[in-house]
């Protein structure tokens, strides 16, 4: 037997070797995009430092939501032990949501409370399924994305609340029954789980709930979710496609994806990853990823961040094809996609600063007058944040796809006293993911910056009414009738074809000529129209 001595030692000698082990031996190594615990804490809003005496008047919180399932059932990868259809397994939760019923007062004596639904999705049985295979929903929020957006509640309440500098205390208790008065806050998002329960979350991690027997419901602003611009849209706007066409079709956009490099990791997922591609691959990646399950072995390589791993130059290349279509020529997509997102966060900015000229709220108690908000909540996606930060100026933003639970925040403030530095006496700071921004805006060069400029940055495109009218023909699906005639009118031109044949036939030693005699014409007109299409190295004119 084993002396106690003996025992103790070996004890001793694994937890020195455990020490001594690389980090990356000890424990999974996750990509930023994760948002892991960690990474989540390092996200703290920094406390504004300035001379110049301030009160924070107004707080506008970006976020995305945290982490989820696949956003729909699509293909990720094929391989040698992958799971058909998609290539992973399936997908299951332990609870979904919950769904709140409308008051009943009029039966039983009065107000009885409200009866919660949890959906399950577990209804069905093979060989009928949801589309991930098990019983989560398509992009619904996890477990992983409740506490991530607990942390950022957490977060704006130290900011806001809890804080000892006075002048950025937007409220003096952590009651949500205790705010000053009912329009100090609103909360908005899309009509998506994800989206909703990660404002829910938030909210609930920021304010305290002492309900006392009564029910709270806090009003939710969306909208119909086809017709939404909290993000960009085609559908909605269609002149954004002719932009994406623009962007890639440009020649940098064109050059990189005929590169050496990204044809290696093209080879990758046509040919070992049985034709994966583009679209979905960093969803495929990261959603596995982030929740340890199943990467195909080529790709299972990451290290850290930016290890030049093939894992982190796809997930590089796949963000990069879509933040520089949100970047390309002066943000021209972005700044038209937001436009109404812009223009929602300006009005509220526009009742607080009323157009200037010492006619706007100097204090906290200016706003509960005027009944203008002071926080207000924006819960979105990746889709939100990065075309928003792509429209504050080409260095503001490096083009990296927006993490879990990432949160943008833009602050106001009135300035007390007068400084030539703020002429419209106001200030605003914008804050993303716990690194302040404003410096890096066009003419700022520090942490505040003079409210007048994100106005007059931001104002010229910041509308409801868009002029999303495409330059390209725009065909709509046929109505019944039509089909019927199409029906019709198809069947006498296999008639007609038939009879064509025979022509056709006759004349084909004639067509052979004419072809012969064009050819070196039409190959220099395929040539120009690739080169419209920013179509201008070798390999592309090879491939013709």
């Amino acid at each position: 037997m084993m002396s106690r001595q003996t025992s103790l030692l070996l004890t001793f000698l694994s937890f020195f070797l455990f020490l001594s082990c690389p980090m990356s031996t000890r424990s999974i190594q996750y990509p930023e995009y994760c948002s892991k615990p960690d990474v989540m804490k390092s996200r703290f809003i920094p406390p504004v430092l300035s001379e110049t005496p301030l009160q924070l008047l107004q707080a506008h919180i970006i976020i995305r939501h945290g982490a989820r399932t696949p956003y729909r059932d699509y293909f990720c990868w094929s391989y040698d032990g992958s799971i058909p259809p998609r290539g992973i397994e399936p997908w299951n939760c332990d609870g979904v949501s919950t769904i709140m019923a409308p008051h009943n007062s009029s039966e039983n004596g009065g107000d009885v409370g409200l009866l919660l639904f949890d959906k399950v999705y577990d209804a069905l049985s093979p060989p009928v399924a949801n589309k991930l295979g098990g019983t989560c929903l398509t992009g619904q929020l996890i477990q992983d994305g409740y506490e991530q957006e607990y942390v950022n509640g957490r977060i704006l309440r130290e900011t806001y609340i809890d804080t000892k500098k006075t002048f950025m205390q937007l409220f003096d208790s952590t009651r949500y029954s205790d705010r000053p008065y009912e329009r100090s806050t609103r909360f908005r998002g899309d009509d998506q789980q994800r989206t909703l329960m990660s404002g829910q979350t938030l909210v609930k991690s920021l304010f305290d709930v002492d309900t006392n027997g009564t029910n709270i419901i806090v009003p939710y602003h969306t909208a119909d979710y086809p017709v939404d611009p909290i993000k960009p849209d085609t559908l909605i706007c269609p002149k954004l496609t002719d932009l994406r066409d623009e962007a890639v079709k440009s020649d940098e956009y064109v050059a990189r994806n005929f590169s050496e490099d990204v044809l290696v990791l093209e080879n990758i997922l046509s040919e070992d990853l049985g034709g994966g591609n583009w679209r979905n691959i960093m969803d495929c990646l990261m959603t596995q990823k982030c929740n340890k399950r199943s990467i195909p072995p080529i790709l299972d390589d990451f290290k850290h961040d930016g290890d030049n791993s093939f894992f982190s130059r796809v997930a590089e290349h796949a963000s990069w094809m879509l933040t520089y279509i949100y970047r390309h020529n002066n943000a021209a997509y972005s700044k038209l996609a937001m436009g109404p997102l812009w223009a929602e966060i300006f009005s509220f900015m526009s009742e607080m600063t009323a157009g200037g000229n010492g006619y706007g709220a100097r204090t906290l108690g200016d706003m509960k007058k005027k009944d203008i908000p002071v926080l207000l909540l924006y819960s979105g996606h990746d889709t939100t944040l990065m075309p928003i930060l792509a429209t504050l100026g080409e260095n503001v933003w490096d083009g990296t796809w927006s993490p879990y639970a990432s949160m943008l925040v833009i602050e106001t403030y009135a300035v007390v006293e007068d400084d030539p530095k703020f002429p419209s006496t106001y200030a605003f700071r914008i804050i993303y993911n716990g690194e302040v921004l404003t410096p890096k805006i066009h003419g700022c060069d520090s942490d505040l910056c003079d409210y007048n400029f994100i106005k007059n940055m931001i104002e010229p495109f910041a509308t409801w009414d868009r002029d999303c009218a495409s330059a390209k023909k725009i065909t709509h699906p046929p109505s019944k009738a039509s089909t019927k005639q199409m029906k019709k009118t198809a069947s006498i031109l296999v008639w007609v074809l038939a009879t064509l044949f025979v022509c056709f036939v006759s004349s084909v030693f004639t067509a052979l000529y004419v072809t012969s005699y064009n050819c070196g014409s039409r190959k220099g007109l395929v040539r120009q129209n690739l080169q419209s299409y920013g179509a201008t190295n070798d390999r592309e004119r090879e491939i013709l």
